[in-house]
């Protein structure tokens, strides 16, 4: 199974924003996660030709607290997106900084490529 993960700091109410965030309908079928963007690319619900490789998203406050698992299908090379950083990862519109700047909570996030 391959993973990566980021750790940073955002929103106090980034976990609830993510869960809340919607399924939108795409075409030709199924539903795109809105909660979570890297460059253009998103979660999708339903596999097909040009999303066949499934991920689980993690979301969690470190050290301990508030959690959430998102799991959906894109291509294989979701994975070395997220790793490459060319496109951070968007929760809600909120890439995880690295400096404190206001009311924050430390995050990790988690991507694993499910098998």
């Amino acid at each position: 199974m391959d993973k990566a993960m980021i750790e940073g700091y955002g929103p106090p109410d980034l976990v609830a924003r993510v869960r809340n965030a919607a399924w939108s309908a795409c075409v030709p079928a199924g539903k795109n996660f809105e909660g979570l963007v890297v460059g253009s690319w998103v979660l999708t619900d339903t596999p097909d030709a040009l999303c066949p490789v499934k991920f689980r998203v993690t979301l969690a406050t470190v050290p301990r607290g508030d959690r959430l698992v998102v799991e959906g299908y894109q291509a294989g090379a979701f994975l070395d997106r997220w790793q490459q950083r060319a496109y951070p990862p968007l929760f809600t519109g909120c890439c995880l900084g690295e400096a404190y700047v206001g009311e924050v909570k430390a995050y990790r996030a988690t991507i694993e490529r499910v098998a």
